[in-house]
């Protein structure tokens, strides 16, 4: 059923007025980020990257990844902008947010009445996010937009399977990698050594550093591991740049 002229009339209307209201969401986030030395959770910018949400404002995507790639921001603010990109539902946002699937940080939102009111559920359904991590509003957002990546990733940590982990690479290796690494600071020890393997399987030598330092701080049976790895990778990275990864 097609909608009446008048229904049309009320879109049409709804959507001159979100096309107006984007910019200035917007600006409130460029904001935020030329003043980073004074970044701090401030309710403006929350309520901003809610509203982007909700708008859909598919125009907000390009301006949201780079506000999430800033080291600068809260990680409050990053997971509600990855909350907005599974709201949007825009393809080019999986890139970055697969960059969080490794991200174990469990940062409490500043305002939970706030936060749950801006992603529109009750307080009840919200509790139940309170204990989430990172990579948990990541999977979340990433399963509107492509829910195979989320399958897959899972697979390579949890199963270490190869085929998984070349389908992922495909596309995304750069991104998984950076994903593996921040593993790498987690307590669950089954993915910390299948982070370890799947590193060593994409030859990851940019990931070298964080190895060298969990070798450092690991237990005796996961620094041998680290240090075998480690050794493989650097004489890897000595090869000439024409040899490539299988």
């Amino acid at each position: 059923m097609f909608p009446s002229k008048h229904g049309r009339g009320l879109l049409t209307k709804s959507s001159r007025k979100a096309k107006k209201v984007v910019p200035n969401l917007l600006q409130i986030l460029q904001a935020k980020l030329k003043f980073a030395s004074t970044l701090a959770v401030k309710p403006a910018s929350l309520l901003a990257i809610f509203a982007l949400g909700r708008l859909k404002a598919r125009g907000a995507v390009e301006p949201l990844i780079e506000f999430l790639k800033s080291e600068a921001v809260p990680e409050v603010e990053k997971v509600a902008a990855i909350w907005a990109f599974g709201e949007i539902g825009d393809q080019k946002a999986i890139p970055v947010l697969v960059l969080f699937l490794g991200n174990l940080i469990s940062d409490r939102p500043a305002d939970e009445k706030m936060f749950a009111k801006g992603i529109a559920v009750t307080e009840d359904e919200f509790k139940k996010r309170w204990r989430w991590k990172v990579r948990d509003w990541a999977e979340e957002a990433l399963m509107k937009l492509k829910p195979e990546i989320v399958e897959l990733f899972r697979k390579v940590v949890e199963e270490l399977d190869k085929n998984a982990l070349f389908e992922l690479a495909k596309e995304y290796r750069s991104e998984i990698v950076a994903a593996l690494t921040g593993l790498l600071d987690g307590r669950q020890r089954d993915w910390v050594f299948n982070a370890v393997w799947v590193l060593r399987e994409l030859k990851a030598v940019e990931a070298l550093p964080k190895l060298r330092r969990l070798a450092r701080r690991a237990g005796p049976h996961l620094r041998e591991y680290c240090q075998k790895v480690i050794a493989e990778l650097e004489e890897f990275s000595r090869l000439p740049r024409a040899v490539g990864v299988g």
